[in-house]
């Protein structure tokens, strides 16, 4: 049906493939359902997974790995002692797929369990990279063994040596044999947001970190570690944001002591910026896969390179174009910005569309790197630039506050000083510690504006408003860092378009609102 999301995840091992479908009403409304496809004659669809226990809005599907007759899928959206916990299934095929666990991290300050999933054998890797125990966000993976009596028990948490809010470690994990690599592509240890990639061994009886590997040329902002795979003892790490979202990939291989160096660099044949090269990678045998999802107008590309013995040799990519161009002009899953105006040099956008709070966190990150400019959930520290905000809209607003990493505790995402609150009536009122995100709230009968409300996460009736630390240059279609003429050019021979570089508020269409938005930004870029 309409907005099931077929595809959001998929995987193949053999003759089987899966395909996660997020917002399947299967078997509650959006709780998410895994296809399985056989090839026989042709690929038939064999059946649908969904575990009987799934609410409303599980997103189950979300992540999914096969490994022989293993199947692992997570299911992050689904609460548990802590909302949007996260819960794991694993499915065995013996004849027909059977649920064989289901996997919690117990009462641990866990969200989001499940983001993504690897198995290998007897080993389950389970992502949690919105896991506060360590800080905000930081991050961790939970590990589980299969035993002789085929079930499944917990084994260890992985997790930075050393704390780091919002690095969202465990947002991507791989597993070969005695190997676990896990992304963590926020990660500012090399840089803001370089990204890296955390290198686990099985040594005995635990599994021990090893490396923690980054790429020769790292830059800012590239995020490293955004998607990991490992096959034969090949790693290819994606770093979509490498630079200015054009994108690479990097190919990491065992030297003679054991560790992993990087051996090259996978770069897309046009080099366009904001194509997010390495958005996902793929080992396979004999082949590396690199999608860069935003390439050919945001139809999106898939790269394959093939390996020629010792080192891998790249060459010429095959290049696949999506059939179809669905939600074509969009910066992310069909959501687009509109500027909002500037407040003391400050930029701010909004999104056109409400969405769930770590969503909106997302869409902040995706701004910033569109813009090539540091951005977040709006901070609002005054009077003056409150009331900014209130003159332009009476929409529901996520900003940049929440109390995620000490209960009752509110702080800035970006760590300034919380010193000025506009809290509303009995706000911030906790409902019972569920409460941990804050929106700017007007009433929705008469647009009266009622201050700051402490909000749930999952709630999806708030736009998100982004501020960057300077000014946009929107509107630079031929990125020469220049308003002028030429773009002028651009959006004129582009324009009533669907998609492509002249839609400046990436609005899906080529029209009068993207010439009055380079008519606002005309000049040199700030």
């Amino acid at each position: 049906s309409g907005f099931d999301y077929l595809g959001w995840s998929v995987d193949i091992a053999g003759d089987v493939i899966a395909a996660g479908a997020t917002w399947a009403d299967e078997p509650t409304l959006e709780s998410g359902g895994v296809y399985i496809f056989r090839l026989g004659a042709t690929w038939e669809q064999e059946t649908v997974l969904a575990p009987a226990d799934l609410p409303d809005d599980a997103n189950f599907g979300h992540a999914v790995d096969l490994d022989g007759e293993r199947l692992i899928v997570g299911a992050p959206f689904i609460d548990g002692s802590v909302n949007a916990q996260g819960v794991v299934y694993i499915f065995a095929d013996d004849g027909q797929w059977t649920q064989e666990a289901r996997l919690t991290p117990g009462d641990l300050d866990v969200n989001f369990v499940g983001a993504d999933v690897a198995i290998d054998g007897d080993w389950a890797v389970i992502g949690a990279p919105r896991d506060n125990t360590d800080g905000v966000s930081a991050g961790s993976v939970f590990v589980y063994h299969r035993n002789a009596a085929n079930e499944w028990t917990y084994f260890s948490r992985l997790a930075r040596a050393t704390n780091e809010s919002y690095c969202y470690f465990g947002n991507n994990v791989c597993i070969e044999g005695n190997t676990i690599l896990v992304g963590a592509e926020y990660s500012s240890q090399f840089g803001a947001n370089t990204g890296a990639v955390f290198v686990y061994e099985l040594e005995g009886n635990a599994w021990s970190q090893m490396q923690v590997l980054s790429p020769n040329d790292k830059t800012a902002w590239s995020h490293f570690g955004g998607s990991v795979s490992i096959r034969n003892g090949i790693a290819a790490i994606g770093a979509y944001g490498h630079p200015n979202s054009t994108g690479a990939a990097y190919i990491f291989e065992r030297d003679k002591a054991g560790q992993f160096t990087q051996t090259n660099q996978l770069l897309s044949t046009d080099g366009a910026q904001h194509h997010r090269f390495g958005n996902d990678v793929a080992v396979g045998d004999g082949y590396v896969t690199v999608g860069a999802p935003y390439s050919q107008d945001e139809q999106g590309s898939a790269y394959v390179y093939d390996i020629s013995g010792e080192p891998l040799r790249s060459t010429t990519p095959r290049t696949f174009n999506a059939r179809n161009n669905a939600q074509a002009g969009t910066v992310h899953s069909g959501i687009s910005f509109e500027y909002f105006g500037n407040f003391d040099g400050h930029d701010y956008f909004v999104t056109t569309e409400e969405l769930e709070y770590y969503d909106a966190h997302e869409m902040a990150n995706v701004l910033g790197m569109v813009l090539n400019q540091p951005a977040s959930l709006a901070i609002i520290n005054s009077y003056d630039e409150s009331a900014f905000v209130q003159e332009i809209t009476t929409e529901r607003l996520w900003i940049g506050l929440s109390d995620l990493a000490t209960e009752s505790v509110f702080e800035w995402d970006n760590g300034e000083a919380f010193d000025w609150s506009d809290w509303g009536g009995n706000e911030p009122n906790k409902n019972g510690g569920t409460e941990d995100v804050v929106v700017m709230n007007w009433s929705f009968s008469n647009g009266k504006y009622l201050g700051w409300n402490d909000w749930k996460e999952q709630h999806r009736y708030s736009l998100a408003l982004i501020e960057l630390e300077g000014e946009a240059c929107t509107g630079d279609t031929d990125f020469d860092d220049d308003i002028d003429g030429d773009d002028l050019a651009i959006i004129i021979a582009t324009w009533g378009d669907a998609d492509g570089v002249g839609d400046v508020n990436q609005d899906g269409a080529i029209d009068i609102t993207d010439l009055l938005w380079l008519l606002e930004f005309w000049g040199a870029c700030p």
